[in-house]
């Protein structure tokens, strides 16, 4: 039984505020990304995330044929190119091209990532598993790349980055704020 304090609700995840990345797919010459809230770490040896993708985007047959994916981590100075390529579709848009935004990409799949974005993962797809509405790709990092900005002494610098968040029930993007706590020290 609840607390007196507590309402039952249906079940839902939207409450929840989600870092929100661009996931990207390369099929033939053709080359897509997308903003994806649903992205988290899903394995730590060997390292993997997954994201979830609804099976009627562009992206998500690109990446069922390649078995590859890219996924760039953006700041809140992308806000706007974010939001762009989360609400237009691959199949009418060329959002590269509409966004201006440059790629390069990765050496060990030739995925497309996205120069401007501090910290890029380059994928291999080790499992697909259709959930309802969304398919969750599982994509071990098999390579990562990390601008010199976010680097201290080679390694990620102890200042967080200032990661771009999600909030679906209120459609706003929120940024990262300080540090509230260390792990181990409560």
């Amino acid at each position: 039984m609840a607390p007196e304090d507590f309402v039952q609700v249906e079940p839902d995840l939207m409450p929840f505020v989600v870092p929100v990345v661009l996931v990207t797919a390369r099929e033939g010459d053709f080359d897509n990304l997308m903003a994806v809230a649903w992205f988290g770490v899903a394995c730590s040896e060997p390292p993997c995330v997954s994201v979830a993708i609804r099976p009627g985007r562009t992206t998500n047959p690109m990446i069922r044929k390649s078995w590859i994916f890219g996924v760039s981590v953006p700041g809140p100075d992308l806000v706007k190119e974010v939001d762009f390529a989360g609400t237009q579709p691959g199949s009418r848009v060329n959002k590269w091209e509409a966004l201006s935004l440059e790629m390069f990409y990765g050496e060990k799949t030739g995925v497309p990532l996205v120069r401007k974005c501090p910290v890029n993962l380059e994928c291999q797809v080790r499992h697909v598993i259709r959930l309802g509405t969304h398919d969750l790709f599982i994509g071990e990092v098999v390579n990562l790349y990390l601008n010199e900005r976010v680097l201290e002494n080679d390694t990620l610098a102890t200042v967080p980055l200032n990661h771009l968040l999600y909030c679906h029930p209120q459609q706003r993007y929120y940024e990262t704020g300080r540090p509230v706590g260390m792990r181990g020290k409560g």
